[in-house]
């Protein structure tokens, strides 16, 4: 429950100036660089993850842009760009890819001419959270297992969780992270207990 108020806290925090969409333009820069670079099709990569967390605080009802600051130019620095199209099973890329957006928030929160509702929840959610997220967003309905967990858990239903920009899918044959880090494409090979 302590991920969904974090990104709950957003809706307290202030919108960005008028004309500017950043979670809007990250999600469209990540999704633009995935096409630019083939990628759209097979294993989703650090990006698709990154795309879709974005996406779902975007979508949280109440929140949308609120809280966003500049984190489109954070995304679209070229020395992230190799990390971004690594394959989501690539736990070294999706790590330094948190390590850095956390730092990114905590920069802003550590300033007093930036610090905001916004900044503050940016910092808090911290690197093991971030992998989470963008670990759950290699494939959309273990981000929406992950975000119903933390939304209700003593398992009633919370609903569903869709948003617009969902990456498509792995194959069976993709290689997928469990939420724990770890890669589970062994047990794929030979079954539970074999």
């Amino acid at each position: 429950m302590d991920t969904i108020n974090k990104i709950w806290s957003l809706r307290d925090a202030p919108e960005p100036p008028p004309g500017r969409t950043p979670r809007r333009d990250a999600e469209s820069y990540l999704m633009n660089m995935i096409r630019a670079n083939g990628k759209e099709h097979g294993e989703p990569t650090v990006a698709h993850c990154v795309a879709a967390s974005i996406s779902a605080i975007r979508h949280t009802p109440g929140v949308g842009e609120k809280g966003a600051h500049d984190i489109d130019q954070l995304f679209k620095r070229p020395d992230l760009a190799p990390y971004l199209m690594r394959p989501a099973s690539d736990q070294r890329a999706q790590t330094y890819v948190a390590q850095v957006e956390d730092s990114h928030w905590n920069a802003l929160n550590n300033d007093p001419r930036t610090r905001s509702v916004g900044t503050a929840a940016g910092a808090s959610v911290g690197v093991p959270t971030r992998l989470q997220l963008q670990n759950a967003a290699a494939a959309p309905s273990t981000l929406q297992a992950y975000l119903q967990r933390e939304m209700n858990p003593v398992g009633h239903n919370a609903g569903s969780f869709n948003h617009a920009s969902r990456p498509s899918a792995p194959s069976a044959t993709t290689p997928r992270t469990d939420l724990s880090g770890g890669n589970n494409q062994a047990q794929k090979r030979s079954g539970p207990g074999k």
